[in-house]
């Protein structure tokens, strides 16, 4: 069974404070080999995510909502591997698809068939696979000809298209998504949702963040609420909605 499992987690982050900034103090501090202190020396620790614990079963669609700095981003990317916790542990069942940073692992001078060949590789997808996929990766991104050009001269909408299609090759048991992606012209806009629409589909679990209640709704069946890197709430997808959305109307 593809599952997701977070136990007691708590992720923190060393943070230098400046305690005292002045230029002067700095240039004091080279010229007297460091006899005088250039201030720069309080470390202090930024807790991102503190004591989380879910369980995420196949079969869900879950929406995490949150102000900015709640620490959705920052579970995502628990989940997806990239930070690891300071306490506790996590579990994931599965094969990750993870649209983070889609445009991570690119090339500015090789060419567009490079870099679809390199970001595959990124996703560890092997050799012979990704040059079954190849044809159809360019078929996707729409570039014809430019593909033979180098990534530095396309346009950021050029870039995003290589980036998505290698990204959205192949379906995972655990989607990670934040925000909906939005890549493209109109038309390359529809195939992208299209695509996504049907990595969705065939995912066992979908993890996305997301500001829109109107997406939350449509994608999701159950709904975690963040707040300081705590869970304020998880609970069904009104539920959910109704309390996070109804106490920004009420700030307002």
């Amino acid at each position: 069974m593809v599952s997701v499992n977070i136990n007691h987690v708590t992720l923190t982050f060393p943070l230098y404070a400046l305690e005292h900034r002045s230029l002067k103090r700095r240039l004091l501090s080279l010229v007297t080999f460091g006899m005088v202190d250039s201030g720069l020396k309080t470390q202090r620790e930024n807790v991102a995510l503190r004591n989380i614990t879910l369980k995420i079963q196949e079969g869900e669609r879950v929406g995490l909502i949150g102000a900015n700095g709640a620490g959705k981003s920052t579970l995502l990317r628990l989940i997806a591997g990239i930070y690891y916790p300071s306490e506790g542990e996590i579990k994931v069942e599965g094969s990750i698809g993870s649209m983070l940073n889609i445009s991570l692992g690119t090339d500015g001078e090789a060419t567009g068939w490079d870099n679809l060949y390199l970001r595959s590789l990124l996703f560890g997808i092997n050799r012979k696979t990704i040059e079954e996929n190849l044809p159809k990766l360019a078929e996707l991104t729409g570039l014809g000809h430019f593909l033979d050009y180098p990534m530095k001269t396309y346009s950021s909408g050029m870039k995003m298209r290589i980036a998505f299609a290698a990204s959205t090759q192949s379906v995972s048991n655990v989607v990670l998504l934040d925000e909906w992606l939005s890549v493209g012209d109109k038309f390359f806009k529809k195939k992208a949702e299209e695509r996504l629409q049907m990595l969705i589909k065939e995912a066992k679990i979908l993890v996305i963040a997301s500001h829109s209640r109107r997406l939350i709704e449509r994608l999701c069946n159950r709904v975690i609420v963040l707040d300081a890197g705590t869970v304020v709430m998880d609970a069904d997808v009104k539920t959910g909605c109704d309390y996070y959305f109804g106490m920004k109307e009420i700030e307002k």
